[in-house]
């Protein structure tokens, strides 16, 4: 009996389409990678692992090569919405991977192109049937500078956007003040955890909000004013702090690579 393979393994010969989809992940780890098959989309490995007990799903496997099979688990993709609402729901990052070519076009038996064409993250549903009826859901972005900390949250199901830049004594406390209001339900941070460690925490056992911290590719500030002004406008013009215009710019930033499209 073939040997059912639970986490992602060195093979010297993979299956074409098990190839492809290790290529893909690659792209997004940290993600639950929902790869489409046929009517259903799929999850391998790991994945498979968490989407099986996070959803209560039968775990089956698959040939992935040299006599050994993926743990493998699936969901009908006219389905799909409620399992990906759940595993937001419970603070999982998801990636969905469609055909992105007819496979009734192709000349050849090589494998249909596929590709991530959607990314749902707790910060960034815009879903309604994926959020809770007259509450905001706010995506945080923190950028600590020396002395400073920009603010900025955005509910991008609505398009409400708050920042502010917090200093002084009770830097700490004042931060935990602003989380208070917005109990962001995801969090992206410049700093390294180990650097912000209390509001790391405080967020996790406040509001069980999702924590990145260490995104220092989304906070340089060049290409932040750049995205605030092709956003914001002349309106851009009047933010000053530097904490604060990283801030914003890692959030466009950030909405634009899960959103897959400009805001």
């Amino acid at each position: 009996m073939a040997e059912v393979v639970e986490r992602r393994c060195d093979l010297t010969k993979t299956t074409p389409m098990m190839e492809q989809y290790l290529e893909i992940k690659a792209e997004y780890e940290g993600f639950i990678l929902l790869y489409r098959l046929g009517d259903f989309y799929e999850c391998f490995y790991e994945d498979a692992i968490i989407a099986s007990r996070e959803l209560e799903l039968t775990l089956t496997s698959r040939d992935c090569g040299e006599g050994k099979r993926a743990a493998m688990c699936g969901v009908p993709f006219h389905k799909a919405d409620v399992h990906i609402g759940r595993l937001v729901e419970r603070g999982y990052k998801v990636a969905i991977c469609e055909q992105t070519e007819d496979p009734s076009q192709k000349k050849d038996k090589s494998l249909v192109k596929r590709e991530v064409i959607r990314v749902i993250t707790p910060g960034t549903v815009t879903d309604a049937q994926l959020l809770t009826e007259g509450k905001n859901n706010f995506l945080l972005s923190m950028c600590c500078g020396v002395g400073s900390v920009g603010l900025a949250f955005v509910d991008v199901s609505t398009g409400e956007v708050y920042a502010t830049n917090v200093s002084g004594d009770s830097i700490i406390a004042d931060i935990e003040n602003e989380l208070s209001v917005y109990q962001p339900s995801e969090a992206i941070i410049n700093a390294p955890e180990e650097e912000c460690a209390e509001v790391c925490r405080f967020m996790r056992e406040r509001f069980g909000t999702l924590v990145a911290a260490g995104e220092k590719r989304l906070f340089g500030y060049d290409r932040a004013k750049t995205a605030l002004r092709e956003v914001f406008h002349s309106e851009a013009d009047k933010l000053t702090e530097p904490e604060l215009i990283m801030a914003l710019g890692a959030l466009v930033a950030y909405i634009n690579e899960t959103q897959k499209s400009d805001i």
